[in-house]
């Protein structure tokens, strides 16, 4: 495959890599110059249909998508039966190679490579796409750190009732969750407890099950706890430790609402920890005691000591009493039932949650086609998620409207560039399409488009296009076929620009073998240029063969020269000469013909016609 053009297009330079259902490899978009990655479907799996309709699921499903923390598509297409997908090329390393390489992972980076990955898991769900395969091998990593979520291929909208294939289950086994082991719905709680796997691997360098056997797997993911991380990674933080287990929990309604909520939980984790560590050197610095100069003599050292004793003993006793009074008061504090803010204008929601006693902060803004802009799409606590202490953050996203693009100008062009196009500006293009005849463009190629050049429309909104069939066909008379043979009859319809339609055979008793006996349409009638036409050839055996003879007395010239003289028939099977030779007048000449059906028997002396005759 190394040097094929694909598409006419997309030339493949190097073998990338592969699984089980396609091999991937590094190109380059030759009409856009630029280093693209080519996702082609192995050849035994190109004529089952279900590979196959996996295979475009990929393509419908990130088309819908536009992240940067998502591999974006660019083209699909097939060749010679070659299905394949053309895609963003990430000049980086898998995110499985990161681990191996270098795990376990600082948690300030492990967390910064979660939060672009939940980010790119939370634009997906959004647009109702569960990934149902995340693991590190489908998590790319830039060289200046990006991580970038690819690999759809067996990604289903999160409404489908759709359960795990076999095929799936076995190799991503160490990243399956509970419910896709035991083949039930995948939800987007799958792909948090699979984004968890991979986070618990991150920070420590392992997986939470092992075993000998995929099913061995699978079955510890239904049935067994994972161990504690912090057990494993004495490095990594209490907080971390519990966010981590919380993506792992059995129970989908036990896991995080969101993707969102498990990056600010985790981001929220590593906050503490470092204000932790802060604090802790703080005391360690507020409890050490000043020695002067000279160091004292023993009885000042003693009575210093006293004194910084009874110091820090009241001090510690302030800050316990302190301790008691802020936690009684904080159990004592009734919980605050969180308001249902969704679909507010921001600062209505703000000042509705401010007047529950709880702080709020936009924690980020989507592309909605539900919601209008600086509507609140979402919030991290609702009014199903158990009552909340007062002052707890509820964190809001909000809409930025629905995500518009700008419809190219797709004039001039063929259908397979025009699609290309609108996919790489998040929209597609109509499976309908109409035709018109033109005399500016060209068959094939567009003629016009709605929407119009430069309008805005929806992401993955429908451009429907008009396409040319080329300059109108005159009006002409249809040639008589009739007793032609079918060469010769290709001839004239292509001298006038017709074609030759479907061919049949039938027996005729007027019409020898291998000739027209009828044609559609008929002799003399108006077509266009273009027009099929439907030939019928004969069987035969045709009309039977007849003898005529043929005298000549006083053409011949009496000058005593030679005369050529020649017999020209015309009978079912054509136009025929049936003889030519030279005379002089002095000579009889007397001759027998065949002919088959009726004939015209013509006689020329030195090319003049001489004599005409019927016979029958």
């Amino acid at each position: 495959m190394i040097g094929k053009l694909l598409g006419n297009r997309y030339e493949l330079l190097e073998r990338l890599g592969g699984g089980g259902m396609a091999v991937v490899y590094k190109g380059r978009d030759t009409f856009l110059n630029r280093m693209v990655t080519v996702k082609v479907l192995r050849s035994e799996y190109a004529s089952d249909e279900a590979f196959v309709a996996r295979f475009r699921r990929e393509a419908q499903a990130v088309a819908r998508l536009s992240h940067p923390n998502i591999v974006n598509i660019h083209d699909v297409g097939i060749e010679d039966e070659i299905h394949y997908l053309v895609m963003e090329f990430v000049d980086g390393r898998n995110l499985k190679t990161v681990i191996r390489n270098e795990a376990p992972i600082s948690p300030k980076r492990a967390v910064a490579i979660i939060r672009q990955i939940c980010d790119a898991l939370q634009h997906a769900h959004n647009n109702n796409i569960v990934h149902r395969d995340v693991k590190p091998h489908n998590i790319l990593i830039t060289a200046d750190g990006r991580a970038k979520l690819t690999d759809f291929g067996i990604a289903r909208e999160a409404s489908a009732a759709t359960l795990t294939y076999t095929d799936t289950v076995v190799g991503s086994v160490h990243y399956l969750s509970p419910e896709q082991a035991r083949g039930e719905v995948a939800g987007t709680g799958s792909d948090i407890y699979s984004l968890g796997v991979v986070a618990f691997e991150l920070f420590s360098g392992k997986l939470p099950f092992e075993g000998d056997t995929p099913i061995g797997v699978a079955m510890k993911h239904v049935q067994e706890d994972p161990p504690d991380l912090k057990e494993i990674s004495p490095a990594v933080t209490k907080p971390i430790s519990l966010a981590v287990g919380k993506a792992l929990q059995k129970r989908v309604e036990e896991r995080f609402t969101s993707a969102e909520d498990m990056a600010q939980t985790l981001e929220a984790a590593l906050d503490n920890e470092s204000d932790g560590e802060e604090d802790s050197d703080d005391m360690n610095t507020r409890v050490l005691p000043a020695v002067g100069k000279n160091g004292g003599n023993k009885k000042n050292r003693n009575r210093r000591r006293y004194l910084w004793a009874g110091t820090i003993t009241a001090f510690l006793l302030l800050l316990t009493a302190g301790v008691i009074l802020a936690w009684n008061q904080y159990l004592n504090t009734p919980d605050v039932k969180v308001p249902n803010v969704t679909g507010l204008p921001v600062g209505e929601a703000q000042e509705m949650l401010e007047n529950k006693s709880l702080r709020s902060q936009v924690a980020g803004e989507e592309f909605s086609d539900q919601y209008d802009q600086g509507i609140v799409i979402r919030q991290s606590i609702g009014p199903d998620d158990p009552p909340a202490k007062p002052d707890r953050l509820i964190a809001l996203t909000v809409s930025k409207g629905p995500d518009m693009r700008e419809v190219p100008d797709l004039r001039g062009m063929s259908q397979a560039e025009a699609m290309t196009l609108l996919i790489e500006n998040g929209l597609r293009l109509s499976d309908e399409k109409n035709e018109e005849y033109s005399d500016e463009v060209d068959k094939g190629l567009i003629i016009s488009q709605k929407p119009k050049i430069g309008t805005l429309a929806k992401k993955n909104s429908i451009v429907q296009i008009t396409v040319s069939l080329g300059p109108e066909p005159e009006i002409i008379e249809m040639p008589d076929l009739i007793n032609l043979r079918e060469g010769e009859a290709r001839g004239i319809l292509d001298d006038n620009n017709l074609q030759v339609g479907s061919i049949t055979w039938e027996y005729s008793s007027d019409i020898t073998y291998g000739r027209i006996t009828e044609q559609v349409p008929k002799a003399g009638d108006e077509v266009k240029e273009g027009t099929s036409v439907e030939i019928v050839l004969s069987t035969g055996p045709g009309p039977g063969t007849r003898n005529a003879t043929v005298t000549l007395t006083d053409e011949i010239p009496n000058d005593g020269k030679e005369h050529k003289v020649e017999i020209i028939v015309e009978d079912a099977e054509g136009i025929h000469t049936e003889y030519a030779n030279t005379h002089v007048y002095s000579e009889k000449f007397v001759r027998n013909i065949t002919y088959r059906g009726k004939a015209v028997v013509r006689i020329y002396v030195d090319g003049k016609l001489v004599d005409e005759v019927n016979v029958e």
